[in-house]
């Protein structure tokens, strides 16, 4: 007799993780199990094995900076959301919209330079659409539709990957990349109805907003979609 995996879960594995699973299983496939040697780390990036904070740098770099933002770049004109949110996401992740920041670093003088939701910090496109603490309880909320749980990270262009790439094959995965869409361009509306139009700050009213503009799509991308907004 020789070893057997014999991998048991602590529970069911979510649609999107059934993908790393595999090609973890994969990879245990080239190794064979040797009792009578201790085990040891090995850093798959350098040949010789050896971890040092050069080549974790550049690996790094590469994932973040590398191709990935060129790509999804790509990827954003295909997903066939109206052309206005498409430009607006592109201004988004370029981190090119008139956020409060960015009309302070063009020497536009403000009376103040605050978050319209929280009134706290500085309203940089980081902060307004994804750390608020106002709206990161939105992401939050929507991430326990799909059954995933993820730290955001700081900037656009690295959030808006991350959404991309963490969706999941067929059907749910194309609505839950257009969920992003939907939910930063509700943001951003919201936001301009509170500056311009005196308006107050209402997450239920925000999140209600998102999820009809999704609804409304979905009604024009799919072709068999025909749920009343009041049944989805």
């Amino acid at each position: 007799g020789g070893w057997e995996r014999n991998f048991k879960w602590r529970r069911l594995l979510f649609d999107n993780e059934i993908g790393m699973v595999v090609a973890f299983l994969q990879q245990l496939e080239g190794f064979t199990i040797r009792p009578k040697l201790n085990d040891q780390w090995k850093w798959a990036v350098e040949p010789s094995g050896c971890y040092s904070t050069k080549s974790a740098y550049k690996a790094i770099h590469h994932v973040t900076v590398g191709d990935g933002l060129d790509g999804k770049l790509k990827e954003l004109w295909k997903l066939r959301v109206p052309w206005k949110v498409a430009i607006f996401a592109w201004r988004l992740i370029q981190d090119k919209l008139p956020t409060k920041v960015n009309l302070k670093k063009k020497r536009d003088e403000l009376q103040e330079y605050l978050c319209p939701f929280c009134i706290l910090v500085e309203e940089t496109a980081g902060h307004l659409f994804f750390h608020c603490s106002k709206i990161s309880p939105l992401w939050w909320e929507s991430q326990s539709w799909v059954n995933m749980m993820g730290v955001f990270p700081y900037n656009p262009d690295q959030h808006f990957i991350q959404h991309i790439c963490g969706a999941s094959a067929g059907l749910q995965g194309k609505r839950w990349q257009w969920w992003w869409f939907a939910l930063t361009y509700s943001i951003w509306k919201h936001r301009n109805n509170i500056i311009f139009s005196n308006a107050v700050f209402h997450g239920q009213k925000l999140m209600e907003d998102a999820v009809f503009i999704l609804w409304s799509w979905l009604r024009c991308l799919e072709k068999n979609f025909s749920l009343h907004f009041n049944q989805w």
